[in-house]
């Protein structure tokens, strides 16, 4: 592989954007280890890569429903630009998604089904952003579509699976997960929020969408 076609797929990957899946774990961890001394280490575990896959599908997904406007014919990091191929990405990105959703559904049966509840809300509202025929996120709501995936109900579902006293059994922590979820992703926000502005100029300027 030339440097060219590294850069390009060091591009694709988008490392940085995973952030936003990995974060809410270990924010969580970090307070629930110094509020009760420990945490749940196999959900811990278990639930950071569950949300990697999942973001992964996020992402994937993204750039097949983006293809589909023409949006990013000329993005040559877009991974269909790179793979050619719409049926592998469409068939690893809900391969992941099926494995993400079966990791949390055995983390929800020896725990709380509300944190399977709760994972699920936050796909259906990726898929709200991102996906046909509501593709939310072109029309300035994906900043706040993002903030209650990745702010409230992420970390409400990761309160529920690594407390260690199970005191959030039956109720959604939605007051605890705000304080630790607010500020850190308004940050992260801001990230996506030029990400989608320069889509939704381009998309604008194809004529696509008339204010």
């Amino acid at each position: 592989m030339d440097e060219d076609k590294k850069k390009l797929w060091k591009k694709a990957i988008k490392w940085p954007l995973y952030s936003v899946a990995i974060l809410p774990v270990l924010i969580t961890g970090a307070y629930l280890l110094n509020q009760y001394e420990e945490v749940k280490i196999y959900n811990l575990i278990s639930f950071t890569l569950a949300a990697i896959l999942i973001l992964l599908w996020e992402n994937l997904t993204n750039d097949l429903y983006d293809a589909e406007t023409g949006i990013d014919e000329f993005k040559f990091h877009s991974i269909v630009n790179l793979v050619k191929n719409k049926k592998i990405i469409s068939f690893i990105a809900y391969t992941s998604l099926v494995i993400g959703l079966l990791i949390i559904l055995i983390i929800s049966v020896s725990t709380s089904i509300n944190i399977f509840i709760l994972v699920t809300a936050c796909c259906f509202l990726g898929y709200l952003y991102q996906g046909p025929p509501f593709r939310l996120g072109y029309q300035g709501l994906g900043e706040p579509l993002c903030w209650l995936a990745f702010g409230p109900f992420a970390y409400s579902a990761v309160l529920i699976a690594l407390n260690p006293s199970n005191i959030y059994f039956e109720d959604i922590p939605w007051k605890v997960s705000l304080l630790l979820g607010s500020g850190l992703h308004w940050q992260q926000l801001l990230y996506y929020f030029v990400l989608i502005f320069i889509k939704f100029l381009k998309i604008k300027s194809m004529g696509k969408i008339h204010l």
